[in-house]
């Protein structure tokens, strides 16, 4: 014989039942109504980049793939942070962009961190060393402003005091270092870290790392839409 429920029981089951949906009900709709961070933070012109009246389209011309630029310098922490996610992105997007370091010359004094990297490169050991240089000059204090000690530090990529002082020395060396301030003037960088996407959008310095990549996301799905 089936159990006899009394009407108390029924009301206060009903009850329980009732506020159980309820409780599910809301937690469906902060779900669907509340996304990521990601998602949630809306890309703005004019606050998370700012479209340089000077640009111009710059893409590469022997992959056709867009052109992202990282202005930076040794000395700078904010730098040291963003460099490590700007590459990440870099390689996630490898496809589609080519990311490109310019280190800047704010002043005479900086000039010896902008041949260090003109001889890297010249050396094309820029990409293993570069997160070498930010450590030493910001972490140990080894400022690498000298072509000695610069020679003593590249030494432990296998790079020989001779070897070097051609690669600081040489003729491409110097051209470089010319570029890298010719840039630096015609997308008039005040301050770094600084990115410019495509020649025509300056990300605003200042942002997080992960905000930088959100925004470069938007900027390479904006150029993927032709712009729209």
């Amino acid at each position: 014989m089936p159990e006899r429920v009394s009407p108390y029981r029924r009301i206060n089951m009903f009850l329980k039942t009732l506020c159980l949906l309820f409780a599910l009900s809301c937690t469906a709709l902060v779900s669907n109504a509340a996304p990521s961070g990601a998602r949630e933070r809306k890309v703005v012109a004019g606050t998370d980049y700012q479209v340089l009246a000077s640009g111009k389209k710059s893409m590469a011309a022997k992959n056709g793939k867009v052109e992202v630029i990282e202005f930076f310098y040794f000395g700078c922490q904010a730098c040291m942070r963003m460099d490590p996610a700007l590459q990440a992105w870099a390689k996630r997007n490898s496809a589609f962009v080519s990311v490109r370091r310019i280190p800047v010359v704010f002043s005479h004094r900086l000039e010896g961190h902008a041949f260090l990297y003109g001889a890297l490169e010249h050396l094309k050991l820029e990409a293993l060393a570069t997160p070498a240089v930010f450590e030493e000059v910001l972490v140990n204090r080894n400022y690498l402003l000298t072509s000695r000690s610069q020679s003593e530090f590249v030494k432990r990529f296998g790079v020989s005091d001779d070897v070097f002082q051609k690669a600081l020395q040489a003729p491409q060396t110097t051209a470089a270092v010319a570029e890298y301030a010719r840039l630096a003037n015609q997308y008039k960088i005040e301050a770094v870290p600084a990115v410019v996407f495509n020649g025509n959008e300056l990300v605003t310095v200042g942002t997080t790392p992960e905000r930088t990549a959100e925004v470069l996301d938007y900027l390479l799905s904006k150029s993927k839409r032709g712009g729209r």
